[in-house]
């Protein structure tokens, strides 16, 4: 009777297959990592590996849905694992800090750890756990924690070089970059399995330099040599000189764009650098001024490879681990060309 009546849904299908493809169960995955673990590089990949070969090939069909439920440890943890550019699947995200901006709340005033004074407005999440009082008072004891399991914004324990809220930004709408003083093309090819090729021009409009667009992907020599070439010649970008780092085998590739670019009219100069110090303590020597005067796009995260770029900067890492070094840093390796090559040639600026 209940088949007469429509009622299959109540029931369930005749076919064993159709109700598989329908809701038959969950996989809830609730913190996979303690957070006494969470900077133990060991423990953390081997949650995340576990993901990878054992619990993601769980699902019963392609509607079975995978809930993670976690407070945010490490920029690395599972949760941050699986929003990285290369994951397989799509997730949503639903972030609940405890403390969210309100323009309409009561002013309070917050001194940071330089002695600096900000009037702020906050408002709870769940004032009846919290105030904000509160909240602003756990985050002055421990920044660190706070920020991981309350904000929901994981910071790593040595700390950034570039954290996002110490770079300067521009918007690409209201700002007149049409007429630059000078453009350096800077281009990083990729040096390790995994690498990016890191490319952009670098526009100096009187003492500000805005980086405007950028090359940053794993395609291959083949295109980037390309997409190098159409940059170059871009007449919107008005470039003045173009740097490549021509190290580990790279000074082909550069010779071969040179060519191209100067086939097609290219006459202004044209460099292939070998830088001979150490990387990471060049980026730290020219962190200041990257940090001082260049110029991100405020728009980023809506260019595919700029976002990219911009996420391996901003998690770039102040202290690196004996021997190990951050795994990519082709971000800021190219700030730090343009900025050596600015720095040098006009210090009259700076």
């Amino acid at each position: 009777n209940l088949l007469e009546a429509g009622g299959e849904d109540l029931i369930g299908s005749l076919d064993p297959v159709e109700d598989k493809m329908k809701f038959s169960g969950a996989i809830i995955i609730d913190d996979p990592i303690k957070p006494e673990d969470a900077d133990q590089d060991t423990i953390r990949e081997k949650v995340n590996n576990r993901f990878d070969s054992t619990i993601r090939n769980r699902v019963n069909s392609r509607n079975t849905p995978i809930i993670v439920i976690m407070q945010r440890l490490h920029p690395n943890d599972l949760a941050g694992y699986l929003q990285r550019d290369d994951e397989a699947d799509e997730w949503r995200v639903l972030s609940m800090p405890c403390l969210l901006p309100d323009p309409e709340a009561e002013p309070v005033i917050v001194e940071s750890a330089d002695g600096t004074k900000e009037e702020q407005r906050w408002r709870a999440l769940w004032p009846h756990k919290h105030t904000v009082e509160e909240l602003l008072k756990l985050q002055k004891s421990n920044e660190l924690v706070f920020g991981r399991q309350y904000m929901q914004d994981p910071s790593p324990k040595a700390g950034l070089l570039f954290p996002i809220q110490e770079l300067k930004m521009y918007d690409p709408a209201a700002t007149d970059l049409s007429d630059p003083d000078y453009t350096l093309v800077c281009a990083d090819p990729a040096n390790e399995g995994g690498d990016d090729f890191a490319a952009g021009p670098f526009k100096l409009i009187g003492t500000k330099l805005y980086l405007t667009d950028v090359l940053y992907n794993t395609d291959g020599t083949d295109d980037n040599e390309a997409r190098m070439e159409k940059m170059i010649m871009d007449s919107g970008h008005r470039v003045s000189n173009v740097a490549i780092e021509g190290v580990f085998g790279w000074k082909e590739t550069a010779s071969r764009i040179r060519t191209r670019i100067q086939d097609k009219g290219y006459a202004n100069e044209f460099r292939i650098v070998r830088p001979r110090t150490n990387k990471h303590s060049r980026i730290l020597n020219r962190a200041s001024f990257i940090k001082n005067h260049m110029y991100f796009r405020k728009d980023w995260q809506q260019y595919p490879q700029y976002a990219k770029f911009m996420r391996n900067l901003i998690s770039y890492l102040r202290i690196q681990e004996a021997g190990k070094g951050n795994k990519h840093d082709d971000a800021p390796d190219l700030c730090e060309m343009a900025a050596a090559y600015f720095e040098k040639n006009f210090p009259h600026l700076w």
